[in-house]
């Protein structure tokens, strides 16, 4: 049996579409990302230097096909979270992109 990865997706706006049952586990059970929230309302991004989420944002609605890595953080009461994560380009049904971001351990 193979375990499922941690993951989450945002549309080409930056909402989230997706959230998977380990992403919810890794958050510690104490905060669901609401469907079709802005992700960066949730969860801050922190890129290389010189890049930015909203360039980030554009390319995925474009061509964008490169794995992007970026720092994502969690602040609840008595929690921060922290981990860099990579983001990825997928076609999803209908050919909309979406950007998919999950957790390596």
């Amino acid at each position: 049996m193979v375990a499922e990865i941690a993951a989450l997706a945002a549309d080409a706006r930056g909402r989230i579409v997706v959230v998977n049952t380990p992403f919810l586990e890794w958050l510690g059970g104490m905060f669901k990302p609401v469907i079709g929230t802005p992700l960066l309302r949730c969860f801050p991004f922190h890129l290389q230097e010189g890049r930015t989420v909203e360039t980030l944002w554009q390319k995925l609605g474009s061509a964008w096909l490169d794995v992007g890595n970026a720092r994502m953080i969690h602040i609840a009461p008595g929690l921060v979270l922290a981990l860099n994560v990579p983001l990825a380009r997928a076609i999803a049904a209908r050919g909309k992109s979406l950007c998919v971001i999950w957790i390596t351990k």
